[in-house]
């Protein structure tokens, strides 16, 4: 074989990859949709690179640089430290994780072809330079050199430019007057809001999609029964939630034309070379400047959003905030700017929490998690105990407001028109991240629908993220794949009522496994070549591991002999992971709320509360 070896980056099409393949004799693709698509339309082996197994030696080296850099850029001082706080988790996803991924994509590729001549297209800049070479790009035509101008045309010239010049100044200004009075006028929206209010408490709710208001629903319900008036802020660009707003007696407020009115902030010129000094002597191989200029362009953004945030919060004064979906940049710039403005912070978990770096360090003034276990993986990852308030889950709250007292929910094993012959299996679904590749999504999948197809008596329904949409290549690419073998998907339909008519549900490892424990149903966890069990469901005892179709086939076999943990199993992974089913969830967030604003309530939850612990 040849040794002439094309590299495929998501940033090329399939025709831009074909069109490049002239010399290759093996194509290795970083994107799983690519690399399916070439192996179809090419005669060449096509081989997909897929990290997102062992994605924790990846994170822990990217937090690592990201720590790292935070220190060297602190020493100076020309950068506020509350913005170098709040920008840590931009750094590490946006900036950092990229190399370390391209870094690990670069070692994989070298296994796979050691000593071949390398080529790329479609590649990010960090990922060309990780593999030593220049992408591929197509020529720009060569242009005619311009004839030499006389001195009075390039007078003109150069008066035409400055009048320009000063043209773009005016229209810049003028926008800026247009935004700043949009800011305002959201602003006020705010304070007219508040107007009636009273000595009555504020608390501000940062949400960015319907999934976040689910989960504060009970707690918002709960302040306003004790007096409180609560304001619903969204940054999301694409959702407003004053469709909901009635419903939930708050008043919808957007953070955009805020963030559109701040000017990018005067940073110190030299900060630019001082970050590729450091990437030279931390990271090494990858082109500086490029880190340089990521690293810079966050830290831009994350001031920007500072300085947004500071400028509603002095301006509605709230006596708390609450937050979710931790490991969000905006997120931690909104602990940030509270704690600038002696406004407290409660952040309220929302997915799985794993023993990853993505979840070290955090600075809210509260993390209420749904269990024991999260606050042991808190813990561990440097967060101050005395921070930690293990609440339940609010997202739990309307389904145990029904048949739970602080108990097993009274499973429905079977449809009523449903043959008892007939097994169900719940497949929860995820999307693909930096953890999580199409690659994983395919081919657990397919495994779950290959075990469909040889045993006609299994009913599939697939439980699609509700955060997924336009993330779920792999899915699709599976379905494709078995058109076949019946099968429900489904986004929206109530979690509660499907885990209630399953015989069983299958995860490659989301949250849902561990709720399910709550219905005391069976789990198969899906494994695939290298995984690492982010969540211990099998190490638990509540989990049957499977890593192929014969293995689910197995699985299920077992499970219809009677396989299952015990109830005592069962409720012991219920209270280290969920506390209590008994639909107050929300009620114990409000009353850290409260506790934080100084309106105490006896607790209701393991609330460990103490003194401050953090530097800023």
């Amino acid at each position: 074989m040849s040794d002439a070896v094309l590299v495929v980056g998501s940033g090329a099409t399939v025709d831009e990859a074909l069109a490049a393949t002239t010399d290759a004799q093996l194509l290795i693709s970083y994107d799983w949709r690519l690399g399916v698509d070439l192996r179809a339309r090419t005669g060449l082996p096509v081989k997909i690179v897929d990290i997102t197994g062992r994605i924790a030696p990846i994170e822990e080296r990217a937090w690592a640089w990201t720590v790292s850099l935070v220190e060297d850029l602190r020493s100076d001082g020309s950068i506020r430290p509350d913005v170098l706080t709040a920008a840590r988790r931009a750094l590490f996803l946006e900036v950092l994780m990229p190399v370390s991924l391209a870094r690990e994509r670069a070692e994989r590729v070298r296994s796979i072809a050691p000593g071949a001549h390398i080529d790329g297209i479609g590649l990010t800049d960090v990922e060309s330079s990780e593999l030593g070479f220049a992408p591929l790009v197509a020529s720009a035509p060569v242009q005619p050199e311009a004839p030499r101008r006389s001195l009075y045309r390039r007078l003109r010239s150069r008066a035409g430019a400055i009048i320009a010049r000063q043209r773009e100044a005016r229209a810049r200004a003028e926008e800026l007057r247009e935004l700043r009075a949009r800011s305002s006028a959201e602003i006020e929206r705010a304070r007219q809001a508040l107007a009636t209010r009273g000595d009555s408490p504020v608390a501000v709710v940062l949400v960015a999609a319907d999934v976040h208001v689910d989960l504060f629903r009970t707690t918002i319900a709960s302040l306003r029964g004790r007096g409180w008036s609560v304001l619903l802020l969204s940054f999301s660009s694409q959702r407003d939630f004053v469709d909901v707003a009635p419903a939930l007696g708050v008043t919808a407020l957007r953070l955009g034309p805020m963030l559109d009115a701040q000017e990018e902030p005067d940073l110190d010129a030299r900060i630019g070379d001082r970050i590729c000094r450091w990437a030279e002597s931390a990271v090494g191989g990858v082109e500086a400047t490029v880190i340089a200029q990521a690293a810079r362009a966050q830290i831009v953004r994350i001031a920007q959003l500072m300085g947004a945030y500071s400028e509603f919060l002095s301006a509605v004064r709230p006596n708390v905030i609450l937050t979710a979906s931790e490991i969000n940049p905006p997120v931690e710039t909104m602990a940030s700017a509270g704690r600038a403005n002696g406004i407290p912070t409660v952040n309220v978990q929302h997915g799985a929490i794993t023993d990853l770096p993505r979840f070290s360090d955090f600075r809210f003034d509260a993390f209420c998690v749904f269990g024991e276990a999260y606050a042991e993986v808190l813990t561990r990852r440097g967060v101050p105990a005395d921070r930690l308030h293990v609440t339940g889950s609010p997202l739990a709250d309307r389904s145990a407001m029904g048949d739970v007292a602080d108990g097993a929910v009274q499973a429905e094993s079977h449809h009523p028109d449903r043959s008892e012959s007939r097994f169900s299996l719940l497949f929860a679904g995820g999307y693909s991240c930096a953890t999580v590749s199409d690659a994983a999504l395919h081919d657990t999948l397919a495994m779950v629908l290959e075990a469909a197809g040889r045993d006609g008596s299994l009913d599939v329904q697939v439980k699609l993220h509700p955060l997924g949409e336009g993330s779920e290549a792999g899915y699709e690419g599976a379905l494709a794949e078995y058109p076949d073998v019946p099968v429900t998907v489904t986004r929206d339909a109530e979690l509660d009522g499907l885990m209630r008519a399953c015989d069983c549900v299958v995860t490659h490892g989301s949250t849902v496994g561990i709720d399910a424990a709550l219905y005391h149903k069976p789990v198969i966890l899906l494994s695939l070549p290298g995984d690492e069990d982010l969540l211990p469901l099998v190490a638990e005892g509540v989990a049957l591991r499977a890593s192929t179709s014969e293995d689910v086939l197995r699985r299920v076999a077992e499970i219809r002999r009677g396989a299952r943990a015990s109830d005592a199993d069962y409720e012991r992974i219920r209270r280290r992971y969920t506390f209590r089913q008994d639909g107050e969830a929300g009620e114990r967030v409000a009353d850290v709320c409260e506790a934080l604003a100084g309106h105490r309530r006896p607790g209701r939850c393991d609330a460990r509360s103490g003194g401050d612990g953090y530097d800023v």
